[in-house]
């Protein structure tokens, strides 16, 4: 069979195009049998991409807050280091707060607690983690009480999850505050939902609301992103507010103190519906959108995927900043098949709904796997699927194999990294899709990519 496959190639080349073909020429000349697609600086051919929007989204280049170049550019991020952190992919998000550019007056809503902490964005304050604009300089003073900020009164509504965002960072003079703390507003969150971060270090001190979650990433230039997230227990408007605690770092909500100077910079105050805090939105008059990422890979540009009837091989590399997102995100892709691209069409892929698994659906009947658990960045996530014809076999990170059965495996057209067909996103980095003609085993699914 080999050495009349091998005469068929060496014919065809003679004389090509091929008039006759053998079936294992055809196998052969098809493509190859698996193929990696890097996501770390650029979009590839066969991919599509879109994100519209009213507000320019943002990235990190280099741990520095930067603008994306247009609305339908792709966002490759990178940290402090210069590490290729890959495609950013993120949810719809609404920036609550009309002037995430510091104000020192309080007609623009950056407000200073009365007589206890001043506030001044001029020039001779530090630059903002965009390099490019001034940061405000918040400074408690000898006035017994709390010592604090508050920016904008945003409406919020009961039942909702949302986060609370600050760029913070210490100063390289004495004296200098090294704790902030988040607080949402009492009314429309409870007493429970606020944080303690140690600001030097860009990290949550582990005093914490027990309705809250935090969460920090380190920027270039010793800048800080703290947040919080925690779901609203009424339906109203309230203040955010961002806290000295004499750099306590097991301070109480709101605690109150005599300052002695201390100070800290602030920038780009923000407050949006989402469960992880997500890139920065520039806003300076009014709230703005930012649309969520669509990355789709045309599966038909590799026709040798889906060429074997016993089915083919998927996976993804990817991070996520936190196990549980949204109820329903998909987390790192779905496939669409020909059935539609709703969620009453076919596809699989991850998601989470207080747990994370593995769904699958097929003309509209969808079934979950057990419950999964994903790494939490900076470790990264390898998930792996095989499609057969009775169901799904699928590994991840390198675990011990499950499989869904589930009939009816659709011919699937398009590959969607980090959402489902417009309905639900996930915040996630993408690094890596390898595609492999076939069906995998446990021990190769174990082992890829």
């Amino acid at each position: 069979m080999l050495r009349r496959t091998l005469l068929a190639i060496a014919a065809c080349l003679l004389a090509f195009p091929c008039a006759a073909q053998t079936p294992a020429l055809n196998l052969l000349l098809a493509g190859p049998r698996s193929l990696r697609i890097p996501l770390t600086a650029s979009v590839p051919a066969g991919t599509a991409y879109t994100r519209g929007g009213t507000a320019t989204a943002t990235y990190l280049a280099n741990g520095v807050v930067t603008a994306a170049s247009g609305a339908n550019v792709p966002r490759f991020e990178s940290d402090l280091n210069g590490g290729l952190l890959g495609y950013l992919s993120e949810p719809q998000a609404i920036e609550l707060n009309p002037y995430t550019v510091p104000q020192s007056d309080t007609t623009h809503g950056w407000n200073y607690a009365t007589g206890n902490t001043a506030g001044t964005v001029n020039t001779a304050d530090t630059t903002a983690p965009d390099g490019t604009s001034m940061a405000l300089k918040l400074a408690d003073n000898s006035t017994s009480g709390g010592h604090s900020a508050s920016v904008g009164t945003f409406a919020y509504t009961s039942g909702t999850t949302y986060d609370i965002i600050a760029y913070v960072r210490i100063n390289t003079t004495t004296p200098s505050a090294t704790v902030a703390q988040l607080a949402a507003p009492s009314t429309q969150f409870g007493a429970n939902a606020w944080a303690d971060f140690n600001v030097q270090t860009c990290a949550a001190t582990g005093t914490t609301g027990s309705a809250a979650t935090a969460f920090a990433k380190l920027l270039a230039n010793s800048w800080c992103q703290i947040a919080i997230s925690a779901p609203a227990t009424a339906t109203s408007s309230g203040s955010p507010l961002v806290v000295l605690t004499n750099n306590v770092t097991t301070a109480t909500r709101l605690p109150t103190y005599s300052g002695s100077g201390q100070y800290l910079y602030l920038w780009g105050v923000g407050s949006r519906a989402e469960y992880v805090p997500t890139s920065y939105i520039a806003t300076n008059g009014s709230s703005l959108t930012r649309s969520p990422d669509n990355l789709s890979v045309a599966l038909t540009t590799y026709p040798w995927l889906q060429a074997n009837p016993q089915g083919y091989t998927v996976a993804v590399d990817f991070t996520v900043p936190a196990n549980v997102q949204a109820a329903g995100t998909v987390v790192p892709f779905a496939l669409i098949g020909s059935g539609g691209a709703a969620v009453n069409g076919s596809y699989w892929g991850l998601h989470t709904n207080g747990l994370t698994y593995l769904t699958t659906n097929v003309a509209s009947n969808g079934v979950l796997s057990s419950g999964l658990t994903l790494a939490v960045a900076p470790a990264s996530n390898v998930a792996v699927f095989t499609a057969l014809p009775l169901g799904l076999r699928y590994s991840l990170n390198h675990a011990t194999p499950g499989s869904i059965t589930q009939t009816g495996k659709p011919v699937m057209t398009t590959l969607q990294i980090g959402g489902l067909a417009s309905a639900s996103y996930a915040n996630m980095h993408a690094t890596a899709v390898t595609l492999r003609a076939g069906p995998a085993s446990a021990g190769q699914l174990q082992a890829m990519p």
